[in-house]
């Protein structure tokens, strides 16, 4: 995306050694792990579930027990409706090019969506 389409990927998204997980890198896990599970499931390859678990609350977000559910189910969810609009290429690199969603995006996906900028193709 860098060297192609000359876009500026946000320095959160960027290939470094995580060495230490914080609440500051849950955002861009949150939407690579999306995409993957939104791509797979596109695929036919997984069933999305029929009723998805929606964390209300910060605990919930950052329970252990809920990490899969939120990690990968959520996080395709939280997705779908912005990559089905917008196009998978055009949406993924919406999403790259801003920074991940804060904890309170993620409960709050509106706030997300409405800081989003769009580039100049």
């Amino acid at each position: 995306m860098r060297i192609i389409d000359s876009i500026q990927v946000n320095k959160a998204y960027q290939t470094n050694l995580w060495i230490i997980r914080s609440h500051e890198n849950f955002g861009s896990t949150f939407i690579e792990e999306g995409v993957c599970e939104y791509v797979v499931e596109k695929m036919g390859e997984i069933i999305p579930p029929k009723i998805p678990y929606i964390p209300t609350s910060m605990e919930d977000l950052t329970n252990r027990d809920n990490s899969y559910r939120v990690s990968y189910k959520y996080s395709s969810y939280y997705l779908k409706n912005f990559l089905d609009s917008l196009g998978f290429k055009k949406g993924v690199k919406v999403l790259l090019y801003n920074p991940p969603p804060t904890l309170e995006e993620i409960l709050k996906p509106e706030l997300f969506y409405g800081r989003l900028e769009k580039f100049e193709e």
